[in-house]
């Protein structure tokens, strides 16, 4: 029951967000499913149901797999408006410029480096509006180490503390 509060609230964040006129990234640690770790949520299989879940807003897919003119075309349009939110793999870690992306989610954020984290967060917050980063973990034993990078934003001292933990 929890879980699905937490949802619940993170989608009315995700609208309120998309309402105000806003961007999302949800960010993914894997492209497909894995029967090795059905605990990780997957980009290209959470595509369905968030289209569904935010009728009034478009959904795009970007990930590594991708051929270079389709990843182009992705961004392409999550950049002009055309995609309000992008599901996406690290692949925009380095390199991708969105002004107006105002809000990122990641799932199952124990799955990515703090320095890679913090690389992430810094795709939002680069245009004129308020940005939100929400790390979404799905271990409580996780929490202690992602609290890190609300400490901090020098990307020195995070990739240090990633070699400690």
């Amino acid at each position: 029951m929890l879980f699905r509060s937490l949802y619940c609230k993170l989608q009315q964040m995700m609208l309120d967000e998309l309402d105000a006129g806003g961007k999302v990234y949800l960010v993914y640690p894997v492209i497909e499913q894995s029967e090795q770790l059905p605990q990780l949520r997957a980009a290209s299989a959470d595509l369905k149901t968030i289209t569904s879940r935010f009728a009034g807003y478009n959904c795009g897919l970007l990930h590594g797999k991708m051929k270079s003119d389709m990843k182009g075309e992705a961004l392409r349009r999550f950049r002009s408006g055309e995609t309000n939110i992008l599901l996406s793999t690290q692949v925009i870690e380095i390199g991708v410029d969105v002004p107006d992306a105002s809000m990122m989610v990641v799932m199952n954020a124990e799955r990515f480096g703090i320095a890679q984290l913090h690389q992430l967060r810094g795709r939002v917050g680069r245009g004129d509006r308020k940005s939100k980063c929400i790390l979404v973990a799905s271990t409580p034993s996780s929490l202690n180490r992602l609290k890190v990078l609300e400490k901090s934003s020098d990307g020195f001292q995070l990739a240090s503390m990633d070699l400690v933990l």
